[in-house]
């Protein structure tokens, strides 16, 4: 029962003794050698911010000064009411769109352009 039970022991927490020849066990070191070796190169690839996640926070940042203000005077009620069609706030509006505009297009065409 004891033989048994250490080579159980074995199996399971040393270095699997009985399959160490195994081409399966040999491949398995081999790859995951590589993997070893490839997420080294990665981490000096993932330094740099890709361009879509560029894009990305460039919109989002982007959006939040140029809508976010506007939303604001909205919605405390800067402007005066009027009946429809309320063209200050439609102008207001068009203002921060173009800015919106500007600003992704000017940020896009700055940074260096990776496409996918």
């Amino acid at each position: 029962m004891y033989e048994y039970l250490d080579m159980m022991y074995n199996i399971l927490y040393n270095e699997y003794i009985f399959f160490d020849n195994h081409p399966a066990i040999n491949r398995w070191r081999s790859e995951e050698a590589n993997m070893a070796y490839s997420e080294v190169e990665m981490v000096d690839e993932e330094a740099k911010m890709p361009y879509r996640e560029k894009t990305a926070w460039l919109t989002l940042i982007a959006m939040a000064v140029t809508f976010g203000p506007y939303f604001v005077i909205v919605a405390l009620g800067v402007l005066p009411r009027e009946a429809l069609p309320d063209l200050r706030q439609l102008g207001l509006f068009g203002v921060a769109a173009v800015a919106y505009g500007l600003i992704v297009g000017i940020g896009v065409s700055v940074s260096p352009s990776h496409f996918p």
